[in-house]
């Protein structure tokens, strides 16, 4: 769930900037809803240094450390010390109580330790998370057809995910709902939206009548 969201929200041009457990709200019947924008950015509207202010820092990429880069990607890594977080019970970096100890692992490369108790298929969905390389970072696309989300999916479909918010999250609603009628209308993606596939048709739709309900 927590991945379907977070693939709509890249989709429709924008990085959370901010994702962590503290931002995923839990609901009944097994819903999840990411939550918080207040530091949501277009990535159109990206540029160097821009992730200074932005994010938490146990939670932060190498490159938004070191040099204050802001890509999809370090959604990604967020989202891999999330997971780590929920197998865990741990925050990421637990064993340093400092903030500057923290930046300064992560700066020189450095990734949360993942216990050997974590399955093969977690440990491989956690590394490439936490690739150092952005470039080798998976998007969150192809984290959706991998074996350990696989293994706990149910219905398969992007009906259960959700992101809520106040007026950013209205600006992404509006944002998916008219690249969806575009893409209708051609036969062919445009360039703007080559950075995010675009969804089935069919699950799209349901996503956006299902998924999008802002508070």
């Amino acid at each position: 769930m927590i991945l379907s969201a977070l693939y709509l929200i890249h989709w429709a041009g924008y990085v959370h900037c901010d994702i962590k457990p503290d931002n995923i709200l839990a609901f009944p019947r097994e819903t999840l809803k990411i939550a918080d924008f207040g530091l949501a950015v277009e990535s159109s509207k990206l540029i160097q240094g821009s992730a200074d202010y932005r994010g938490t820092t146990r939670y932060k990429s190498p490159e938004m450390v070191a040099s204050g880069e802001l890509t999809p990607a370090v959604d990604v890594w967020a989202l891999g010390c999330t997971v780590l977080e929920m197998l865990t019970g741990r925050r990421p970096w637990s064993e340093l109580k400092k903030k500057e100890e923290v930046k300064w692992r992560i700066a020189k490369g450095g990734m949360p330790e993942i216990p050997q108790w974590v399955s093969e298929e977690g440990k491989d969905f956690l590394r490439k998370c936490f690739a150092k390389d952005v470039n080798s970072r998976w998007c969150v696309r192809r984290f959706l057809e991998h074996s350990f989300v696989a293994a706990d999916r149910h219905g398969g479909g992007f009906g259960g995910a959700a992101v809520v918010g106040g007026g950013r999250v209205l600006g992404l609603r509006r944002e998916i709902e008219r690249r969806w009628q575009e893409d209708k209308k051609q036969s062919k993606r445009s360039p703007a939206a080559a950075d995010f596939p675009l969804l089935p048709h069919q699950l799209l739709g349901q996503g956006i009548k299902t998924v999008l309900r802002c508070r």
